[in-house]
C-alpha cells in the first residue's frame, strides 16, 4: 500500500458534441405497464389516479379537474428530482388517463400535451393504446422526437436518463429516441464517483454525447485525533465529530481499519487513547477548510486540496488518504487559570452558574468572560472574571452579611397588596444608610427554582403576623435562594392606604428561624427610615459587639468643682489598678478636660486598644498618670431592644466565620447563643454554649455565665432536673459578672434557684 500527499483538485465535465450518429443500439425496453387501473394502494397519489379514472364515466368534468391538477404536480415534482421505479407507473397511468379524457372532450391541445409528458415519464412507452389515442401518440413521436447517443471512455457505466436506466456504456454507443426536452444524463459505476450533465433534445437532431466519464472513487481522507468529541466543520459547515479509534472501526472496512492502523503506527498515536475521522467523499478541483473545534481547546485548521495530477498517481487500492502531518490533530487546552480567596474560607465557588469547589480555589477554566459567584451562608460575592490563556485571574473577597429589602405590602379590607412608592422609598433608605451589610439582589436560578415576587413578600407577613412558623420557614427558604443573603426585610402599612401619617411595621428576619425583630415607624418620612435603616447597621463593626475599650475602673459623676468624677470600683490587675489608682480617689481632668462619667465613657470607646488616656487625680499634689486603654471580652447586647437580634446575629455568625483562635470563636458563640434565647431558640442556644472550650473572662463573660444560661435552656426546654443541676454548679462562682452592670453570676443564681424552690428565695437588696 502506498501513502502519498495529495494536493488539488479533480474536474467532472459532461461535454456536449455535434449531431453526428454513429453504430446504432436499441435501448432497453421495460415490461409493458398494465391496461388496466388494478396496482397496489400503496401510495397516495396512486389511489387518487384510480380514482380520477372511476371518476370518467360517471362525472368527466370532475375526472379532467383532478387529472389536470395531478398533471401539473407530477410537473413540478419532476422538476426537482427524478422519478423512483416505484413512483413511475403512477404517473405513467396519470397521463394515459389525462389524454383519454381530454380526448372525449376534444380538447386537442391537452392531449398532445399529455402524450408528451407521458414519454417524459416513460420514453420508452409501448403499451398499447385504443386506436385513436395510438395514433395521436404514434404522431407525437414521429414528429417531435430526437435522438440522443452516449458514449464514454469508462466500460460498464450504468447510464440513467431522468432516473431511468437506458442501457451500459460498451464498445458501441447508447441510442435512444426522446421527446424534445431538457433530461438530467448521468452514469454510475461502484467504486467510481458518479458523472452528470444536463442536456436538451430537440426534434429531428441527434444529440452526440461521447466523453462523459465517471471518475475512480476517491478515498475518504482519513485524520487522527488526541481528544474525542472534536467538532469537525468542512467549509464551516458541521461535518461530524471525531470518535474514539475503538468505536470508528465498527464503521470502516477491513482495508479501511488495517489503513488507518498504518496511520497510527505513522503518528504514534496509541490506539486505547486515540481518536479519528474520516471525510469520505471529499471535493476535488478546489481548497477544503477543515477546522477541529472543541470547548475550552485551541481551534485547529487544514487547508487540503485535491489534484486529477495527484489522482492518477493515486494507488488504486488506497483505502484511506492520509497527508502526514495535515492529518495529525494535537488539540490543546485553551485555558486559564482562575484562584479565588475568601475570607471566611469554605465558600462555595460558582463559575457560570455551576458550582465548582469551595475556597481557596485554583483551577483551570475555558478562556473567555465568565461569572463568578462566591457564596458562604453569612453571604456571598458575585463578579465577572475574564480569563485570558496560560495567565491566571485572582479574586480575593471578604465577605459581608447579605441584606435583601423583599418588599413592601399594605393592608386592605384584610388583604395585603404590594406599595411600590413605598418600597421604593424605604430600599432608598437601606440603601444609602447601611454600611455593613451587602445589599442583595435577585440573582440568576434555574428554572426549577420559584422565583421570588410581591405575592411571596405579601404570604411572608402574614404568616409572620399569624405566627405561622412552618411557612415562615418555608417562604425564608425561597428568599434566600432569590436573593442570595440570610438577612431578609419586609415592610407593611398597617391601613387601607398608604400615607405620612399611616404606621408602617419592618419586619426583619434571618433565613436560619421563624423570629422577626419588628419596629414601628408612626410616619413614613426619610428621616424615619433612615433612623431606622442606621439602626439595621449599629454597630458598624462586629468586634464592637463583643469587644469593649476598658480602662479597669468604674466611675461616677460627683458634682464637686474640683473633682466632677470619683472612682467607684478599680478591677484587680487592670491599668487603673497598676497605676496605683483605688476606688475613693477623685479625678480633676480627663485628658486635660473636666468631663463626665458619660463623656468619660465616649472618649475610651473613641481610643484604639493600646492609646493612652491622661489623668489627674483631685487633692493638693495633683497626681498624674497615664492609663493604656486595654481590649476586653463582654456578652454582647443581645437582649438590647433598640437593636435588631437577626442583624446581632447577621453581625456575630459573619465574625465567627472569620475569627481563628479558638477564645474568640467561643466569645462569639457564647453570644449567638444568647440570640438564639431571646428568639425562644432553645435547643439552639444549648448546642451552641455546650460546644465552648476556651471562653474568656470579661463584662458578662465567663465559664459561670456560660453554666448559668445552659441552666436557663434545660428549665425552658421543661429539662427542670438537669437545670437544678446547672444552677447549683454556677452558685459558686459569685464573683463573676453576669452582665454589663456587675450583677454577680451566684446572686443571679440564687434567685433562680429560690424561684424554683430549691432554696429560700433572699430578699433582693437595692
Amino acid at each position: 500500500m502506498r501513502w502519498r500527499p495529495l494536493s488539488i483538485a479533480l474536474v467532472l465535465c459532461a461535454g456536449m458534441a455535434s449531431p453526428a450518429v454513429s453504430q446504432v443500439a436499441a435501448p432497453p425496453q421495460p415490461a409493458a405497464a398494465a391496461a388496466s387501473l388494478a396496482f397496489p394502494q400503496t401510495d397516495p397519489f396512486m389511489s387518487r389516479v384510480e380514482r380520477a379514472g372511476q371518476l370518467l364515466e360517471t362525472d368527466p368534468q370532475a375526472a379532467v379537474e383532478s387529472l389536470d391538477h395531478m398533471a401539473v404536480e407530477s410537473i413540478e415534482l419532476r422538476k426537482t428530482r427524478p422519478l423512483t421505479a416505484a413512483e413511475r407507473p403512477a404517473h405513467r397511468q396519470l397521463f394515459i388517463l389525462r389524454a383519454r379524457a381530454h380526448l372525449q372532450l376534444l380538447n386537442n391541445e391537452k392531449v398532445d400535451e399529455s402524450f408528451r409528458e407521458l414519454l417524459r415519464v416513460d420514453p420508452f412507452f409501448n403499451q398499447t393504446l385504443a386506436p385513436r389515442e395510438q395514433e395521436v401518440f404514434d404522431g407525437i413521436r414521429t414528429k417531435e422526437t430526437g435522438l440522443l447517443e452516449v458514449s464514454s471512455s469508462v466500460r460498464d457505466c450504468k447510464i440513467l436518463l431522468d432516473g431511468i436506466e437506458i442501457g451500459v456504456t460498451g464498445d458501441v454507443p447508447v441510442r435512444a429516441s426522446l421527446i424534445n426536452g431538457t433530461y438530467q444524463l448521468r452514469l454510475e459505476k461502484p467504486g467510481y464517483q458518479g458523472a452528470g450533465a444536463r442536456l436538451t433534445i430537440v426534434a429531428g437532431q441527434t444529440l452526440n454525447v461521447p466523453d462523459l466519464a465517471p471518475q475512480a472513487q476517491i478515498p475518504p481522507i482519513a485524520f487522527l485525533a488526541n481528544r474525542e468529541g472534536v467538532e469537525v466543520l468542512v467549509d464551516n459547515a458541521h461535518a461530524g465529530e471525531t470518535m474514539r479509534v475503538s468505536d470508528l472501526r465498527g464503521r470502516l472496512s477491513a482495508e479501511e481499519s488495517s489503513a488507518l492502523d498504518q496511520a497510527m503506527g505513522l503518528a504514534r498515536f496509541d490506539p486505547a487513547t486515540s481518536s479519528g475521522f474520516l471525510l469520505r467523499d471529499p471535493p476535488v478541483d478546489r481548497s477544503l477548510s477543515v477546522r477541529f473545534r472543541g470547548e475550552c481547546l485551541i481551534e485547529e485548521s487544514r487547508t487540503i486540496a485535491i489534484t486529477a495530477d495527484a489522482l492518477a498517481k493515486l494507488d488504486a487500492g488506497s483505502p484511506l488518504l492520509w497527508f502526514g502531518d495535515a492529518s495529525t490533530i494535537r488539540m490543546r487546552p485553551d485555558v486559564g487559570t482562575l484562584r479565588v480567596s475568601s475570607m471566611p474560607s469554605d465558600a462555595d465557588v460558582y463559575v457560570d452558574g455551576q458550582m465548582a469547589g469551595r475556597t481557596p480555589f485554583e483551577r483551570n477554566v475555558c478562556t473567555g468572560e465568565h461569572r463568578v459567584r462566591i457564596r458562604h451562608r453569612i453571604g456571598s460575592y458575585g463578579v465577572s472574571a475574564v480569563i485570558a490563556r496560560g495567565r491566571t485571574e485572582m479574586i480575593d473577597v471578604t465577605l459581608k452579611p447579605g441584606l435583601a429589602f423583599l418588599g413592601a405590602v399594605e393592608t386592605v379590607q384584610n388583604t395585603l397588596r404590594p406599595v411600590p412608592d413605598l418600597t421604593t422609598s424605604i430600599d432608598r433608605a437601606v440603601a444609602s444608610a447601611v454600611k455593613s451589610f451587602r445589599l442583595a439582589t435577585l440573582v440568576d436560578l434555574p428554572p426549577e427554582i420559584q422565583r421570588w415576587s410581591d405575592t411571596s413578600t405579601a404570604e411572608l407577613v402574614a404568616a409572620s403576623d399569624r405566627a405561622d412558623t412552618e411557612n415562615v420557614k418555608r417562604l425564608l427558604k425561597l428568599a434566600t435562594e432569590n436573593y442570595d443573603a440570610p438577612l431578609l426585610l419586609a415592610a407593611v402599612a398597617r391601613g387601607p392606604a398608604v400615607s405620612a401619617e399611616t404606621p408602617v411595621d419592618l419586619l426583619l428576619f434571618w433565613t436560619d428561624h421563624a423570629g422577626a425583630d419588628r419596629v414601628r415607624v408612626t410616619k413614613v418620612s426619610s428621616e424615619a427610615l433612615n433612623d431606622v435603616a442606621q439602626q439595621i447597621d449599629k454597630p458598624t463593626d462586629a468586634s464592637q459587639l463583643v469587644f469593649t475599650n476598658d480602662l479597669g475602673m468604674r466611675l461616677a459623676d460627683s458634682l464637686l468643682p474640683e473633682a466632677p468624677l470619683v472612682i467607684v470600683s478599680v478591677e484587680t490587675g487592670s491599668p487603673a489598678a497598676l497605676a496605683g489608682l483605688r476606688a475613693g480617689d477623685g479625678i480633676a481632668l480627663m485628658d486635660g478636660a473636666a468631663l463626665t462619667a458619660a463623656q468619660v465613657g465616649d472618649r475610651v470607646r473613641d481610643k484604639k486598644p493600646g492609646e493612652v488616656l491622661s489623668v489627674k487625680l483631685a487633692g493638693a499634689q495633683g497626681k498624674q498618670v497615664a492609663l493604656p486603654v486595654q481590649r476586653r471580652p463582654r456578652r454582647a447586647p443581645v437582649f438590647d431592644p433598640t437593636l435588631f437580634g437577626n442583624a446581632i446575629m447577621a453581625k456575630l455568625q459573619a465574625a465567627a466565620a472569620i475569627a481563628t483562635g479558638q477564645a474568640d470563636r467561643d466569645l462569639l458563640s457564647f453570644s449567638l447563643a444568647l440570640v438564639h434565647m431571646r428568639f425562644s431558640q432553645w435547643r439552639t442556644a444549648l448546642d451552641l454554649l455546650s460546644s465552648l472550650a476556651q471562653l474568656p473572662a470579661g463584662l458578662g463573660v465567663s465559664p459561670a455565665a456560660a453554666l448559668y444560661f445552659r441552666a436557663r435552656c434545660h428549665q425552658e426546654l421543661g429539662e427542670r432536673d438537669r437545670a437544678l443541676a446547672l444552677f447549683r454548679e454556677a452558685a459558686s462562682a459569685d464573683a463573676q459578672t453576669l452582665a454589663d452592670d456587675g450583677a454577680s453570676v451566684g446572686t443571679v443564681v440564687k434567685l433562680r434557684l429560690g424561684f424554683l424552690g430549691d432554696v429560700p428565695r433572699s430578699p433582693v437588696v437595692r
